[in-house]
């Protein structure tokens, strides 16, 4: 069983094109899984059929049913495909709006001080979910180069509402329970932000349905996917192996 989780660089993808005689000589027989259509798209044909398996998460981890203030999340690192920027330059479009909001940062910290914005840099696991289901929305700005977005899950499984960059690989994630909004566009950004945290309760309600579509994620469902591939590979070899004669 092979298994691909990245959005590749564009020189891996060429190293693919130019292994693939060889890749499909070593992949004969073996079943190809990817955890998104974005990380199958990097493999040639010759490595295809590919059998999409998303990345899972722990779905009960996540509580959902605290009060929730008007704060806005983001997790990433110091990234400039995170998408930090394109979010603070829509953070004033959101305040002059809501003066109340707060904006945590989760994985980045830095000292330029902005107003309304907290920046905790890295953070535990437990502190992590406290924030999300503390959190009424959930900022995922990305520029590129994702292949799935697992956060955007767990944002999910926690109930924001989830604001997003229409990125491909968002998209199957999101599956019509968060917003997507165009990539590197703050004015669209701060707008959709904005107008969750007027209406709590089509955030509230988002979040739900949020919440909702996370259970696909869960282990429970993703390892059992898992556990056929492997017996389904494990049968293969077992009926190509001949008997020992002594």
């Amino acid at each position: 069983v092979a298994t691909f989780h990245a959005d590749p660089a564009q020189w891996t993808r060429r190293t693919y094109r130019l292994a693939a005689r060889l890749g499909r000589r070593w992949l004969a027989g073996a079943t190809v899984t990817a955890v998104s259509p974005v990380a199958a798209a990097a493999l040639p044909p010759a490595w295809h059929p590919v059998e999409i398996i998303p990345n899972a998460i722990d779905t009960g981890a996540f509580g959902a049913d605290g009060e929730r203030s008007a704060q806005v999340a983001f997790l990433g690192r110091d990234d400039p495909r995170k998408g930090l920027d394109t979010l603070l330059a829509a953070w004033p479009q959101v305040r002059r709006l809501h003066p109340e909001a707060k904006l945590v940062v989760l994985g980045t910290d830095r000292q330029a001080p902005v107003e309304g914005v907290e920046y905790r840099g890295r953070v535990s696991e437990q502190e992590k979910r406290r924030c999300l289901a503390a959190s009424a929305v959930f900022v995922a700005p990305n520029l590129g180069g994702e292949s799935f977005g697992i956060i955007i899950a767990e944002a999910m499984a926690a109930g924001c509402a989830v604001v997003a960059s229409d990125l491909a690989a968002f998209r199957p994630v999101v599956d019509g329970a968060g917003r997507l909004v165009p990539v590197g566009d703050p004015a669209a950004l701060g707008s959709e932000i904005g107008s969750l945290l007027s209406d709590p309760g089509a955030a509230r309600d988002l979040g739900q349905a949020a919440r909702r579509s996370a259970r696909r994620f869960d282990w429970s469902v993703v390892g059992a996917s898992y556990r056929r591939v492997y017996e389904s590979a494990v049968a293969g070899v077992g009926s190509t192996m001949r008997p020992h004669k002594e």
